[in-house]
């Protein structure tokens, strides 16, 4: 599976004494060239602090190889942000200090998000 990341085009890849990496789509596998460990992790969640994928969500690497698993937890990614976008626009016209600014905001990151999702999934396809 790191061969195939570090295969990727459009990856990031480093390599030093210590540890190899690659990182693509929010996801960075390494290994840990001390102890010949590999970890997966999630770099989209802000801040230098990735977090693990838990076993649910490292299947996906098991079952579908590195691409397949990067582009599915991107399209889930993807949902989730226009779901949350959804509802925030929702609880915005709902609320007496409606701002048409934030509305604009909300609604253009709505359809940013949903233009990203429907490429990567015709790009499936």
């Amino acid at each position: 599976m790191l061969e195939e990341a570090l295969e990727q085009n459009n990856a990031l890849k480093y390599e030093d004494t210590y540890e190899r990496f690659a990182i693509y789509g929010g996801v960075k596998i390494i290994l840990d060239k001390t102890t010949n460990e590999i970890n997966i992790y999630n770099t989209t969640g802000g801040g230098d602090n990735y977090r693990k994928f838990n076993s649910k969500e490292m299947e996906l690497f098991y079952t579908h190889g590195w691409l397949d698993a990067v582009h599915k937890i991107q399209l889930d990614r993807y949902k989730r942000k226009i779901h949350l976008l959804q509802d925030r626009i929702k609880e915005l016209i709902n609320t007496p200090h409606f701002s048409k600014k934030k509305y604009s905001e909300l609604k253009n990151a709505r359809k940013h998000n949903t233009t990203k999702y429907y490429k990567l999934l015709k790009r499936l396809q």
